[in-house]
């Protein structure tokens, strides 16, 4: 015990952790070598979250030993490892504990094994069980008088098998009801599901008024918010269970697009284009603006030239939009001068748009990828898939290889498609097979992420290498993750081999290979431990908008790691975090 004692203090002395934490780990380890089960919980979840010294088959050992002793805890993380880890990923012994965890009254198991039932994850794939578990889950939750949140999920979810069809006949009088039983306990994603059947074209189910009514309710409740906000948008703009009314509809479509809603946007800017968003207080405020603009005030000289390039309560007027965005730009205000240059860069997107048409109408192939391009991703055009799909066809009838990518990818992720794979899989060869590096980086997704019979990784490593080795920084990015999870042919990690590609794909400017390689250096991971060269990749990841990268940083100046303390810009990058991640969940 004596020698225990020294090993542990040396250990932890070293990692400059506090007396009391010492005392404290020291004393864990001791009570769960005595066999306390909840001291073997916590040294299980050290070993697996650790960030000095993760290991997960010492978290295996420990989490095992606390649930043969009965803890649900150890075993539902027992059930994850086996089921998300690459190193241990074994979907049988997963299901084994999920249960095991479930016969003991765990919820969470519960739903769990319904999806993994539901998906074939580890089990053939049997919709009727999943339902099973789920109707399990909430008789349990009933049992229990708790977790309200998890039987409306189950509900839920329930709704949306008969709903879609999945695996079972699609019923959407079933989906209907369990999505009653849900919204009635106030689920909302439950009520967004039944409005948008309410709101649907199946005239059986039809009913704008009950649909209207859940939409503002999810609007209140501020799940998908910006979806119901939209719908409610659609709803006044065609007159669906109300009077049509253009001004509170691009009232709601503008707080669905202040929540990042792509589709509300392009609605909002087909509105102010057709003149469909003008009212009487956009006429008000046009001639008040002007007023302050003559006498020189550079925020109404930006907001006249804003309503001029957006066509609100008047004719679209490019030229007009630039010169009082230029009189503001000319008085200092930097938020014109970046007006002027989004308006600059939209113009010449329409302009490359219009020279592209003419060259593609003509039979060039290139122009016709190219404004399938435009019209997959909304570039200088509104987005349209089944447009993107006509261009890129008559690209690929050619031969080009990039429209062949590209199709593949929208046959594969069923964009404005049917999916397909087998189809999507053919275009990606014939891409690949001449020397398209994105084609060979999507083969190689193919199979790492297709079911787990079929999984390759050797071949999976061969097309990424493929990738890599043209420079395309994805690819490399993709590369430098299978040598740090061991995927490489000796299915051992390579920490170097994974630096020097993640620096390939971070000097292209790939910001998550930017804060992968920041994450090594920070760890010691292949590299000798540097926080300055850590910091230093973590900024430039953070530039590019990668949320972890700035909390990363905030933890940093909050630590003084790599850099001087500074709480104030901590607690600054942290909140640039906290935003970039909400946003991210609302788009």
């Amino acid at each position: 015990m004596q020698v225990l004692k020294k090993t542990l203090v040396y250990k932890f002395v070293v990692l400059g952790l506090s007396a009391s934490l010492v005392i404290s780990t020291m004393a864990s380890e001791i009570s769960a070598a005595q066999g306390n089960a909840e001291a073997q919980y916590e040294m299980g979840l050290s070993y697996n979250y650790s960030e000095t010294q993760q290991d997960e088959g010492k978290a295996i050992e420990w989490y095992k030993k606390a649930a043969a002793q009965g803890h649900i805890e150890a075993m539902t993380n027992l059930g994850k490892i086996y089921k998300t880890s690459y190193d241990y990923e074994n979907l049988s012994e997963a299901i084994e504990w999920y249960q095991k965890a479930a016969q003991l009254g765990d919820i969470d198991a519960h739903l769990i094994i319904a999806r993994m039932h539901l998906t074939g994850e580890g089990v053939s794939q049997d919709s009727n069980k999943a339902i099973e578990w789920y109707q399990k889950a909430i008789q349990e939750a009933e049992n229990q008088q708790s977790d309200g949140d998890k039987s409306q999920q189950a509900r839920n979810a329930i709704g949306t098998i008969y709903f879609e069809g999945t695996g079972v006949r699609q019923d959407t009088g079933k989906a209907i009801e369990w999505y009653q039983k849900a919204a009635a306990q106030g689920d909302a994603e439950a009520k967004l599901n039944l409005a948008s059947i309410y709101r649907g074209s199946d005239k059986l189910y039809q009913n704008y008024g009950k649909a209207f009514e859940l939409f503002q309710e999810n609007v209140n409740q501020e799940y998908s918010s910006d979806a119901a906000a939209y719908n409610l948008g659609l709803m006044y703009y065609n007159g669906e269970g109300v009077s049509k009314n253009n001004n509170k509809a691009r009232q709601w479509f503008q707080k669905a697009a202040d929540s990042y809603h792509s589709d509300a946007r392009l609605k909002l800017k087909s509105m102010y284009s057709n003149g469909e968003a003008v009212d009487k207080e956009s006429v008000q405020m046009f001639n008040e603006y002007q007023i302050a603009a003559k006498q020189g005030d550079s925020d109404a000289q930006i907001a006249l030239g804003l309503m001029y390039y957006k066509g609100e309560a008047i004719k679209k007027n490019y030229n007009k939009a630039i010169e009082w965005l230029k009189k503001a730009s000319n008085q200092g205000s930097s938020e014109a001068k970046y007006y002027i240059e989004d308006i600059y860069a939209a113009e010449a997107l329409t302009k490359k748009f219009e020279k592209y048409e003419l060259l593609a109408k003509q039979g060039d192939s290139e122009a016709q990828k190219e404004i399938g391009l435009m019209y997959d991703r909304g570039n200088g055009v509104d987005k349209d898939k089944a447009k993107a799909i006509e261009w890129y066809q008559k690209a690929v009838d050619q031969g080009n290889a990039e429209a062949q990518n590209n199709l593949g990818v929208m046959y594969r992720n069923a964009e404005g498609v049917k999916e397909d794979k087998v189809k999507a899989s053919l275009l990606f060869q014939k891409a690949a097979a001449q020397g398209d590096p994105e084609a060979q980086k999507n083969i190689g997704l193919s199979y790492e992420h297709t079911n787990l019979s079929n999984r390759d990784y050797t071949k999976a490593l061969e097309w990424y290498q493929k990738s890599a080795n043209q420079g395309h920084s994805e690819g490399q990015y993709i590369l430098a993750g299978f040598y740090h999870d061991a995927f490489n042919s000796n299915g051992h990690k390579d920490y170097v081999k994974a630096v020097e590609w993640y620096e390939k794909a971070a000097n292209q400017g790939h910001g998550g290979a930017a804060l992968d390689l920041g994450d090594m250096y920070y760890k010691g991971d292949g590299v000798r431990q540097d926080y300055f060269k850590a910091f230093e990749w973590y900024e430039k990841s953070a530039n590019i908008g990668y949320a972890q990268a700035q909390a990363n940083i905030s933890n940093m100046y909050s630590k003084g790691l790599g850099v001087r303390k500074d709480s104030g810009k901590a607690e600054k990058m942290s909140r640039k975090a906290i935003h970039k991640s909400s946003e991210s969940r609302i788009k």
